[in-house]
């Protein structure tokens, strides 16, 4: 993969992640799962199983998905960093070319 193909990969990788933020809700969710958690921490909380259970459910797949989206942002912004550093050092190609294709995996 040359310079071009990386700089028109991470232009591409700019637009999902842009995407994703908009689709995903990202302030809601954020402000659900402090919700939830403080829920969670109600003595009575336990007392009705099933809807706790819904509850703990709906908690971890908010946290997976705020949690990924974040990695994808790291990953995202390592790459950016690894691009300005090619220029002036062509050993850090590779680990580049692994954060880009660890992205897209998360992706």
């Amino acid at each position: 993969m040359d310079i071009s193909e990386i700089r028109q990969k991470i232009d591409a990788n700019r637009e999902k992640l842009a995407s994703f933020r908009g689709s995903l809700w990202l302030r809601r969710s954020g402000r659900r799962i402090a919700i939830l958690e403080n829920k969670m921490t109600e003595p009575d909380f336990w007392d009705d199983n099933i809807a706790a259970q819904k509850t703990s459910q709906e908690l971890n797949e908010l946290k997976q998905t705020y949690e990924n989206f974040h990695q994808m942002v790291d990953l995202f912004d390592e790459s950016e960093i690894l691009l300005d550093f090619l220029a002036e050092d062509d050993s850090v190609k590779e680990e580049l070319i692994e954060k880009l294709e660890e992205l897209d995996k998360r992706m």
